[in-house]
């Protein structure tokens, strides 16, 4: 993976929602809302949002378009996405929004948009539930980190990424960037290792500088399950987080 040009400041995970198929490559149309409420965006890119770039996990530009109705004035810009290529189309995928350079040229284009798969942008830090990257000098036989929820609650866990992505050896672009998420899966087993959506919400998976937020929900009370992710990189490695979710109605004794 490389930065797609030295000359852009900044870039933004976007979670393309790509589910519901067999887990083969494929080709699509996606479509995402740039937050209005994005104060770091709206505050760096010109007037003309000419600087606002979606670009592949690897930093290749897509065929996008600004749709109708953007206006920087009112801070009102979605992106669409023309036939990008995503290597399942049983995952959350990424690709990214560059921005934040002055000088920059026109990249988008005509676009023919078709049952658009939403993105979705995230602006949360990681808080609450957290689970530290995989340190892969521990040979534990369970996972390290464990959190505790009532059946009913719905709980958003924050998987850090941190040191798990290869960087370069040497600047590329003026960056060390090399490796990246091409798509995640989130699971959610039970003691037998049997995995449930039902206690999952795959469609709110986000991604983030350095985590991949999912979210959990239900449960038996008096149960534990495994919770994960899996992220599929590009430089072909696939690797698991996993924490313990105690499902647990607290009541005196």
């Amino acid at each position: 993976m490389t930065w797609y040009d030295s000359n852009f400041k900044y870039r933004q995970r976007v979670a393309v929602y790509a589910t519901g198929g067999s887990g083969v490559p494929a080709t699509v149309d996606a479509e995402f809302l740039v937050p209005s409420d994005w104060d770091h965006f709206w505050t760096n890119i010109r007037s003309d949002m000419f600087d606002a770039v979606a670009t592949s996990s690897k930093g290749q530009v897509l065929t996008f378009a600004r749709k109708a109705g953007a206006n920087y004035s009112t801070r009102t810009l979605s992106i669409q996405v023309d036939a990008l290529a995503i290597d399942s189309d049983d995952a959350i995928n990424m690709i990214y929004l560059y921005y934040g350079h002055s000088g920059a040229s026109d990249a988008s284009s005509g676009v023919s948009i078709s049952s658009a798969k939403t993105g979705v942008i995230s602006l949360q830090r990681p808080h609450a539930y957290v689970v530290p990257a995989v340190g892969r000098n521990n040979a534990a036989d369970t996972p390290l980190t464990s959190f505790n929820k009532a059946a009913a609650e719905v709980v958003d866990v924050f998987f850090m990424l941190g040191g798990m992505l290869a960087n370069r050896l040497d600047s590329y672009n003026e960056r060390l960037d090399q490796e990246d998420i091409k798509f995640v899966n989130v699971f959610s087993y039970d003691s037998s290792g049997s995995h449930d959506d039902a206690r999952m919400t795959e469609l709110a998976t986000e991604m983030g500088a350095g985590f991949v937020r999912a979210r959990y929900k239900a449960g038996s009370s008096g149960s534990d399950y495994a919770i994960a992710i899996e992220v599929h990189t590009t430089e072909n490695q696939i690797l698991q987080s996993r924490a313990i979710l105690r499902v647990k109605d607290l009541l005196p004794s």
